[in-house]
């Protein structure tokens, strides 16, 4: 069963934030890394409600999960995005570097990860600047539907052996594959969301 979710506020600046009194877990990704559609599953509602709201994209969209409410689930800009004016996208990447960093809230970040594209370096800035600042984060590998079986699991070695390899001393978990579309995977990740309330 999907928890109940609602819009709580979007915020681009701290005064517009909500008070920290709910943990919080936040979804960030590249541009396209199926995010909104993610959000939308876990929380059970249809797609086009959150590309409905009103920058969904570009500022930090805060959700209530739970009545009464438990976990706030926070839906961060994606990095890469391009279509917007040089000054807005610093304005909102600043933020939300910021948010990352000093909300103290902050439970984990579920870093989403294209099974299609794998790591890519703007991934790995993230993942350096989360350990930088010792910000839990687990990777969700999104769109696995989109993989041959096969090759998806070659690509999800792949993946696991590079963070391994790597050291990374704040992953708070393996990586999660799943498919928002063909429901793959979805328990797990809400199994994780639980842990955190």
């Amino acid at each position: 069963v999907k928890p109940r979710m609602r819009f709580w506020t979007a915020a681009l600046e701290e005064s517009q934030m909500p008070l920290a009194r709910l943990p919080e877990v936040a979804v960030c990704g590249r541009s396209n890394s199926g995010k909104s559609t993610l959000v939308n599953y876990l929380c059970g509602r249809h797609s086009a409600h959150v590309k409905r709201m009103p920058g969904s994209t570009t500022e930090l969209v805060f959700w209530q999960i739970g009545r009464p409410a438990q976990l706030c689930l926070v839906d961060l800009p994606g990095y890469g995005f391009a279509n917007a004016a040089e000054e807005k996208r610093l304005q909102w990447t600043e933020f939300t570097l910021w948010y990352v960093r000093a909300r103290k809230n902050l439970k984990r970040i579920l870093l989403l990860i294209d099974a299609r594209q794998g790591l890519k370096p703007s991934d790995r800035e993230m993942i350096a600047y989360l350990e930088r600042h010792s910000v839990p984060w687990q990777i969700v590998v999104t769109k696995c539907d989109t993989v041959k079986g096969k090759d998806l699991s070659k690509r999800l070695t792949i993946m696991q052996e590079e963070i391994t390899a790597s050291g990374y001393r704040r992953m708070a978990g393996d990586p999660i594959p799943v498919s928002a579309l063909k429901r793959h995977g979805m328990d797990a990740l809400r199994n994780t969301l639980d842990s955190l309330k």
